[in-house]
């Protein structure tokens, strides 16, 4: 059952294998219909639905299921703050985005 941690709705999962998966969603119905959708897929032994990766900006809705737009969502909001080590982890993730950016056309 869905239930409220903080401002999100955190769904709750059981898996075949015994352990638990709790995603989190920004909105109850997310929640909720997500839960009702993994229950049904592992009780038929398929993986679980995949996660919809939502970034809010005001009223623009981005999505971060791609590599690319998360590489760069993660540049600006986690490693923008960090000291040290941030030129290397860029460098390193924009290779890893041309890498799998050329081979998958």
């Amino acid at each position: 059952m869905a239930r409220q941690r903080g401002g999100r709705w955190q769904a709750d999962v059981a898996l075949e294998d015994g352990s638990r998966f709790r995603p989190s969603f920004p909105t109850e119905d997310r929640a909720i219909a997500w839960e009702e959708a993994a229950r049904a897929a592992v009780s038929l032994g398929k993986p679980v639905p995949p996660l919809n990766n939502y970034h809010l900006e005001g009223s623009k809705t981005r999505d971060l299921s791609l590599l690319g737009p998360c590489f760069d969502f993660v540049k600006r909001t986690v490693w923008s703050s960090q000291a040290r080590g941030v030129v290397a982890q860029i460098r390193n993730g924009q290779t890893a985005v041309d890498y799998w950016a050329a081979t998958s056309r």
